[in-house]
């Protein structure tokens, strides 16, 4: 017990000594830290696995179930009495109690609303805070806890629950819903799910199953395969997109007691290809990855009105040139070599590409500013026919003289 106190006190100093009220912009990823010998707060990582950062907590009570907000610049942190909101970018703290009551998990949708699950009741709300919550349905209860949940389901625009399971007794179930709460789908057999998210670049839900030691996907047909095994107890999970080599890459973090004390971050990209990115005393039980949203809607989609986009690349693809497109499926995708975009070549896909349609479209092709930002942020005009419940799905390439840089997630939104 005595090193265990003085290896804290020594990444006390470290963190003191790194402390600010912003992150530098090399952060790659945060994680949440937190528990009865250590700091709390944010700790940012670069991709080198080198510490950048640190935000201190003012409650001592352990964040949980970190989540990005739809513009990248908000942190969702959840604990026992409600939720907390940092913004990145001014250090402002707000809290919300959502409805009064202690909640399971929460997820940030396309609209950049909230939706939550308080017991076996699903939430939705048009806003962040979670004002004025909607009563969605009740999700199976399977006599099993739930520690996260629900997520987005950025394919379909509704949303994914699933309960932890029992030990030893597969009885957790993975449920489908679309916006409105109907159940589309249920998957039985389930046990151990620590966390689950939705990937938008394969369109799956990856799924952590923390005994057994394995990394899960879902697919949208109901099929669950394994990615890959991590060993050990895989606690939180999150999805990038590596341009450069073209793959999915899952970022989970280990927080557990097999082998006792081990606490890292792992990148998962398959079978045999796992690599740690940071491991220490601080018990990094959180992770998400900053700016991973690089396209989103500003707000809903309404027929008859202006549907807004935002497109930040950050500085790696300052000055690039960019091309937007739009399709109505993310799958199979184009592949393009560095990077693979998750749209269809649909009709609507080759409309789109060759820049701006009068009076539909703006700003779908141009060059990013010295942030990698869209100068003209992209606009759509929602013509006023009756497509009400269409689902469209966006996504974007940067390139420059020698060819294609990079591609955006695919982003999904339902027109209302």
């Amino acid at each position: 017990m005595g090193r265990r106190i003085s290896l804290v006190g020594a990444m006390l100093l470290v963190l003191s000594a790194m402390a600010a009220a912003q992150l530098p912009a090399s952060t790659a990823y945060l994680s949440a830290l937190g528990n009865v010998f250590e700091p709390y707060g944010l700790l940012g990582i670069d991709a080198r696995g080198t510490p950048t950062g640190f935000v201190a907590w003012p409650i001592p009570l352990e964040p949980q179930m970190m989540e990005m907000g739809l513009a990248n610049d908000t942190v969702l942190l959840q604990n026992c009495l409600g939720i907390h909101h940092y913004d990145l970018t001014t250090g402002r703290r707000t809290f919300a109690t959502l409805n009064g009551n202690p909640v399971s998990g929460r997820t940030v949708d396309e609209d950049g609303g909230l939706a939550w699950l308080q017991g076996n009741l699903l939430y939705r709300s048009s806003t962040i805070l979670g004002t004025n919550p909607v009563l969605l349905t009740t999700v199976i209860a399977c006599g099993a806890r739930r520690l996260h949940g629900p997520c987005w389901n950025g394919t379909t625009g509704g949303y994914v629950s699933c309960s932890y399971g029992a030990p030893g007794n597969p009885i957790g179930v993975i449920e489908f819903f679309d916006r409105a709460g109907v159940r589309t789908r249920t998957i039985g057999g389930m046990e151990y799910i620590t966390d689950y998210v939705w990937s938008p670049w394969s369109g799956d839900i990856i799924l952590s199953k923390r005994f057994g030691g394995t990394v899960l996907r879902a697919a949208q047909n109901g099929v669950v395969s394994t990615v890959a095994t991590v060993t050990a107890e895989p606690w939180r999970i999150a999805v990038e997109h590596q341009s450069t080599a073209n793959v999915e890459r899952f970022v989970v973090t280990r927080c557990g007691s097999v082998p006792a004390g081990l606490h890292d971050i792992l990148f998962v990209t398959g079978p045999g290809s796992v690599r740690t990115l940071i491991t220490g005393a601080l018990r990094p039980a959180e992770v998400e990855i900053l700016g991973w949203r690089t396209l989103w809607a500003t707000g809903s989609w309404r027929v008859g009105t202006v549907g807004r986009l935002t497109l930040s690349m950050r500085r790696p693809y300052a000055n690039h040139g960019y091309r937007l497109a739009l399709s109505l499926s993310h799958c199979p995708g184009v592949d393009l070599g560095r990077a693979r975009l998750h749209l269809t070549p649909d009709p609507l896909f080759y409309l789109t590409t060759n820049g701006d349609l009068p009076g539909l479209t703006r700003g779908f092709a141009g060059t990013l500013d010295a942030h990698g930002r869209a100068m003209v942020p992209p606009e759509v005009s929602i013509p006023f026919v009756p497509i009400w419940g269409l689902r469209v799905f966006g996504g974007c390439v940067t390139f420059d003289a020698h060819g294609i840089t990079g591609a955006t997630n695919c982003w999904g939104i339902t027109l209302q």
